[in-house]
């Protein structure tokens, strides 16, 4: 009976043995998230203090110059910040502004010194703890970058790009009649409000384009040459944060349909082939095309013919990047063609 215990006992002692050492392999991102601990400890207690005791009296007694650098260098007054190392970058700027264009100031220089090279070692740090945590990000999502590049993007769209065009807009567009007329002109309809900005610059940019090159009475030629500009540059970086979302949606879904595409079932909507030197094939699956259109990277709708057999003749226009507007019963979609 004892024996039949004992086995027990080391039969279950061996088992957990063993689902503790599954468990350590299972994290495949052990070694990454150790050194983030590691770095994170060494940033906390040994630097930090270091920076901490620097900081006191190396300040004291020169905090308007300090704070007058900083609002010189920045444009701005320093505010308290909420963490060390925000105040540790805030004073080292400060610093470099002072020893730089705000020379000289009635300081105690060895002080600063002292506190300018902890500032250093602390900045090092925390620049090598957040290397350590994008090698566990990465570790732990392998679409990290992708990600991160779709929302860097998302962002000069938002407040770069978009800002540029909107201020653009305004004092260019001064005539909308004569719009509406280019914009006939060109797609057979008037303008309608749009439901998003890039909408809206797409249809601004070509019906400036065919204004450019057909109604040469327009007013404020520069202003429009300015928006045109501008368009083409918001549109750039449109196609780029495409770029970035496709890439993390391929990463994520091994289709690479954008989400608009299947949420309008347009995902079954192919172009080949691609690249092409002559003729592209679309496939639209269920849907009926009612129209196909091309573009250049300009926004310049090409001169080509569409047969009923759903090909498309490019044979005649430059090699380069075009943009092919299928229209459905389902709704459009625009795929993006390489031309050799």
């Amino acid at each position: 009976m004892r024996k039949n215990l004992l086995l027990l006992i080391i039969a279950v002692l061996l088992s957990m043995a063993s689902i503790y050492a599954q468990g350590r392999t299972l994290d495949p991102c052990e070694e990454e998230r150790n050194a983030v601990n590691d770095a994170k400890y060494t940033l906390d207690y040994v630097y930090a203090p270091n920076v901490r005791n620097a900081i006191e009296p190396a300040v004291n007694g020169i905090e308007a110059e300090v704070w007058g650098a900083f609002r010189g260098y920045f444009g701005k007054p320093y505010v308290p910040p909420t963490t060390l190392i925000d105040s540790v970058k805030g004073i080292r700027w400060a610093l470099e502004a002072m020893w730089g264009d705000f020379n000289p100031y009635p300081f105690n220089n060895e002080e600063l010194q002292i506190l300018y090279d902890n500032c250093g070692i602390y900045l090092n740090g925390y620049e090598d703890l957040q290397e350590k945590e994008i090698a566990l990000a990465e570790c732990e999502d392998p679409c990290y970058h992708e990600r991160k590049a779709a929302k860097d993007a998302e962002y000069a769209i938002d407040y770069v790009y978009a800002s540029d065009v909107r201020n653009a807009i305004e004092p260019a567009l001064n005539d909308p009649k004569k719009i509406s007329i280019a914009y006939w002109d060109q797609f057979n309809t008037y303008p309608r409000p749009e439901n998003s900005l890039l909408d809206s610059v797409n249809s601004h940019i070509l019906t400036i384009e065919h204004w450019v090159s057909n109604l040469p009475d327009h007013p404020n030629e520069s202003n429009l040459l300015i928006l045109k500009e501008l368009c083409i540059v918001y549109l750039s970086g449109v196609e780029d944060l495409q770029n970035k979302e496709r890439a993390l949606k391929e990463c994520e879904d091994e289709n690479g349909m954008s989400i608009h595409e299947i949420g309008n079932g347009l995902g079954s909507v192919t172009v080949y082939p691609n690249p092409t030197s002559g003729e592209l094939r679309i496939e639209s699956g269920k849907w009926k095309i009612k129209s196909v259109a091309i573009f250049d990277l300009y926004g310049r709708m090409q001169n080509v013919k569409f047969s009923i057999e759903n090909r498309l003749d490019i044979s005649h226009l430059p090699a380069g990047i075009y943009f092919v507007r299928i229209s459905t019963e389902a709704g459009e979609v625009i795929k993006k063609v390489f031309k050799e």
